[in-house]
């Protein structure tokens, strides 16, 4: 099922935030939310997430919604080491089932030798595969990302991005990848929506129908999509 906001109203104190929001997650596939710093992305992702609630309209989830975040910030505890850190989010999963899911999800992230590594020990892009592998060894259905890739070199993030990609296709869950870069829409989006500032409304939604094993910034379709997004947000 997918998840369905209808008529999301959200304010804070005076400051519209979403007013008649109406959008549309598609299950299984990963929606990339672009728009300015501040507009609201994350409020989004509180929103769905139901740390807030809106102050009028209505959210409509799958019948069992689980959800995992992959935050800006690692948020790795630092007094734990790699595999610690993933075992600790797998608290209801039998021991063999925790350490077999564990070491598939390093595997996955090329992270298996740096299993007893500490997050001090760790460089910017290493932490950030480990908080995504942390997130898809929880069994979600659904993964919030809050600006996840920001601050890095874009090497480091074309890794990710091929990274992410793998782990996601193996059982491709619903993703919400907030952004406010255009480039990290294209590579990953398969629904790109753009926000526009507060209130927010929806400027324009795109399908991206690259496959994933040719999404680069030479591909011509991603370059004629980036030339629509660099118009509407110009």
């Amino acid at each position: 099922m997918d998840i369905h906001l209808s008529n999301i109203n959200f304010k804070y104190n005076n400051l519209i935030i979403f007013d008649g929001l109406n959008l549309n997650i598609p299950k299984g596939k990963v929606t990339a939310i672009l728009g300015p710093s501040g507009c609201g992305k994350t409020t989004l992702l509180n929103l769905i997430s139901g740390v807030i609630k809106p102050d009028s309209g209505t959210i409509d989830y799958p019948e069992t919604q689980i959800l995992s975040y992959i935050f800006q910030e690692p948020r790795l505890l630092p007094w734990k080491n790699v595999s610690e850190n993933i075992n600790y989010v797998l608290g209801n999963i039998s021991r063999d089932k925790r350490d077999e899911r564990i070491h598939h999800y390093l595997e996955k992230m090329e992270l298996v030798k740096f299993s007893n590594y500490y997050p001090r020990e760790l460089s910017g892009g290493m932490k950030q595969r480990v908080s995504i592998a942390r997130a898809f060894a929880y069994p979600s259905n659904t993964i919030l990302m809050d600006e996840p890739f920001k601050g890095l070199d874009l090497n480091l993030k074309l890794n990710l991005f091929k990274l992410f990609d793998e782990i996601w296709k193996e059982d491709q869950r619903t993703a919400i990848f907030v952004t406010h870069d255009i480039h990290e829409a294209l590579l990953l989006g398969d629904q790109i929506v753009v926000f526009s500032n507060r209130p927010v409304k929806i400027r324009r939604k795109f399908d991206n129908t690259t496959p994933y094993n040719e999404r680069t910034l030479q591909n011509s379709s991603i370059l004629q999509l980036e030339k629509e997004l660099y118009t509407l947000l110009s």
